[in-house]
Protein backbone atom coordinates (compact mmCIF):
# COMPACT_ATOMS: atom_id res chain seq x y z
CA UNK A 1 0.00 0.00 0.00
CA UNK A 2 1.02 3.67 -1.05
CA UNK A 3 2.34 5.72 2.03
CA UNK A 4 -0.14 8.84 2.35
CA UNK A 5 1.32 11.99 0.35
CA UNK A 6 1.16 15.58 1.15
CA UNK A 7 -2.21 16.02 -0.74
CA UNK A 8 -4.25 12.86 1.67
CA UNK A 9 -3.34 14.03 5.13
CA UNK A 10 -5.90 11.30 6.76
CA UNK A 11 -4.85 10.61 10.24
CA UNK A 12 -2.30 7.14 9.90
CA UNK A 13 -3.30 6.22 13.09
CA UNK A 14 -6.88 5.60 12.38
CA UNK A 15 -6.78 4.80 8.78
CA UNK A 16 -6.80 0.65 8.14
CA UNK A 17 -7.60 1.34 4.26
CA UNK A 18 -6.24 3.75 1.94
CA UNK A 19 -6.15 4.15 -2.13
CA UNK A 20 -4.16 6.79 -4.01
CA UNK A 21 -3.83 7.40 -7.54
CA UNK A 22 -3.66 10.20 -10.14
CA UNK A 23 -4.67 10.10 -13.65
CA UNK A 24 -4.48 12.02 -16.30
CA UNK A 25 -7.63 13.99 -17.23
CA UNK A 26 -9.87 11.43 -19.66
CA UNK A 27 -12.74 9.93 -19.15
CA UNK A 28 -11.00 6.04 -19.46
CA UNK A 29 -8.70 6.94 -16.56
CA UNK A 30 -12.04 8.18 -14.96
CA UNK A 31 -13.86 4.81 -14.93
CA UNK A 32 -10.54 2.87 -13.95
CA UNK A 33 -9.70 4.41 -10.95
CA UNK A 34 -13.36 5.13 -9.90
CA UNK A 35 -13.73 0.89 -10.17
CA UNK A 36 -10.28 0.87 -8.21
CA UNK A 37 -11.44 3.41 -5.43
CA UNK A 38 -14.64 1.47 -5.33
CA UNK A 39 -12.96 -2.36 -4.97
CA UNK A 40 -11.63 -0.68 -1.68
CA UNK A 41 -15.03 0.52 -0.19
CA UNK A 42 -16.44 -2.91 -0.98
CA UNK A 43 -13.69 -4.46 1.59
CA UNK A 44 -15.32 -2.00 4.12
CA UNK A 45 -18.64 -3.02 6.03
CA UNK A 46 -20.55 -0.14 4.40
CA UNK A 47 -23.89 -1.46 3.34
CA UNK A 48 -24.69 -1.90 -0.40
CA UNK A 49 -26.64 1.70 -0.60
CA UNK A 50 -23.93 3.83 0.74
CA UNK A 51 -21.48 1.72 -1.63
CA UNK A 52 -23.62 3.16 -4.50
CA UNK A 53 -23.70 6.48 -2.71
CA UNK A 54 -20.10 7.04 -3.07
CA UNK A 55 -19.50 5.20 -5.88
CA UNK A 56 -22.08 8.09 -7.56
CA UNK A 57 -20.93 10.77 -5.78
CA UNK A 58 -16.57 10.09 -6.31
CA UNK A 59 -18.15 9.78 -10.14
CA UNK A 60 -19.33 13.54 -10.25
CA UNK A 61 -16.55 14.89 -8.17
CA UNK A 62 -14.20 12.73 -10.74
CA UNK A 63 -15.59 13.97 -14.12
CA UNK A 64 -16.48 17.35 -12.95
CA UNK A 65 -12.47 17.54 -12.06
CA UNK A 66 -11.70 16.57 -15.67
CA UNK A 67 -14.07 18.14 -17.70
CA UNK A 68 -14.41 21.49 -15.05
CA UNK A 69 -11.37 21.70 -13.45
CA UNK A 70 -8.62 20.44 -16.05
CA UNK A 71 -10.69 21.08 -19.19
CA UNK A 72 -10.26 17.48 -20.33
CA UNK A 73 -6.16 18.66 -20.65
CA UNK A 74 -4.71 14.78 -20.45
CA UNK A 75 -1.73 16.64 -19.90
CA UNK A 76 -3.35 17.93 -16.39
CA UNK A 77 -3.57 15.15 -13.64
CA UNK A 78 -5.92 14.45 -10.79
CA UNK A 79 -5.26 12.83 -7.97
CA UNK A 80 -8.11 10.58 -5.97
CA UNK A 81 -7.40 9.65 -2.23
CA UNK A 82 -9.90 7.28 -0.44
CA UNK A 83 -9.43 5.89 2.77
CA UNK A 84 -11.25 4.27 5.64
CA UNK A 85 -11.27 4.56 9.15
CA UNK A 86 -11.58 2.25 12.72
CA UNK A 87 -15.34 2.80 12.58
CA UNK A 88 -16.03 2.22 8.59
CA UNK A 89 -15.92 6.40 7.91
CA UNK A 90 -15.24 6.82 4.29
CA UNK A 91 -13.24 10.32 3.25
CA UNK A 92 -12.38 10.91 -0.55
CA UNK A 93 -10.51 13.62 -1.66
CA UNK A 94 -10.44 14.72 -5.47
CA UNK A 95 -8.54 17.41 -6.81
CA UNK A 96 -7.55 19.07 -10.02
CA UNK A 97 -4.76 21.32 -11.38
CA UNK A 98 -7.91 23.95 -12.82
CA UNK A 99 -8.06 27.64 -11.72
CA UNK A 100 -10.52 26.43 -9.13
CA UNK A 101 -13.91 27.68 -8.59
CA UNK A 102 -16.66 29.31 -6.02
CA UNK A 103 -18.79 26.61 -4.83
CA UNK A 104 -20.96 29.17 -3.06
CA UNK A 105 -22.03 30.54 -6.44
CA UNK A 106 -23.72 27.64 -8.97
CA UNK A 107 -26.74 27.92 -9.93
CA UNK A 108 -29.54 25.86 -7.93
CA UNK A 109 -30.28 23.25 -10.39
CA UNK A 110 -33.92 23.39 -8.26
CA UNK A 111 -34.94 26.60 -9.75
CA UNK A 112 -37.52 26.49 -11.84
CA UNK A 113 -35.34 28.22 -15.06
CA UNK A 114 -32.29 25.38 -14.36
CA UNK A 115 -34.73 21.81 -13.89
CA UNK A 116 -34.67 21.34 -17.71
CA UNK A 117 -30.31 22.06 -17.77
CA UNK A 118 -28.50 19.30 -19.47
CA UNK A 119 -25.97 19.69 -17.06
CA UNK A 120 -25.04 21.77 -13.57
CA UNK A 121 -26.28 19.35 -10.70
CA UNK A 122 -22.89 17.28 -10.10
CA UNK A 123 -22.33 19.37 -6.92
CA UNK A 124 -26.22 19.06 -5.86
CA UNK A 125 -25.84 15.51 -6.43
CA UNK A 126 -22.47 15.09 -4.25
CA UNK A 127 -23.94 17.12 -1.63
CA UNK A 128 -27.37 14.84 -0.94
CA UNK A 129 -25.22 11.55 -1.45
CA UNK A 130 -22.72 12.68 1.46
CA UNK A 131 -22.74 13.19 4.64
CA UNK A 132 -19.88 15.98 4.83
CA UNK A 133 -18.76 17.57 1.62
CA UNK A 134 -16.29 20.52 2.01
CA UNK A 135 -14.42 22.60 -0.81
CA UNK A 136 -10.44 23.57 -0.57
CA UNK A 137 -7.65 24.84 -2.39
CA UNK A 138 -9.66 27.76 -3.81
CA UNK A 139 -12.11 25.12 -5.07
CA UNK A 140 -9.74 22.93 -6.89
CA UNK A 141 -10.52 20.17 -4.25
CA UNK A 142 -13.28 18.22 -3.05
CA UNK A 143 -13.26 16.40 0.49
CA UNK A 144 -16.34 14.09 0.78
CA UNK A 145 -17.28 12.07 4.21
CA UNK A 146 -19.53 9.01 4.07
CA UNK A 147 -20.67 8.16 7.43
CA UNK A 148 -21.73 4.09 8.90
CA UNK A 149 -25.49 3.83 10.07
CA UNK A 150 -26.63 0.96 10.97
Amino acid sequence: MAEPNRECDFNPENVHLQFEREIPSTLDAADRVIADAMALVQRTETGRQHQTDIELALREAVINAIVHGNQSDPAKRVHICCACDNHEHIFIIVQDEGIGFDPHHLPDPTHPENLLATHGRGIFLINQLMDRVKFDKGGREIRMVKTPRP
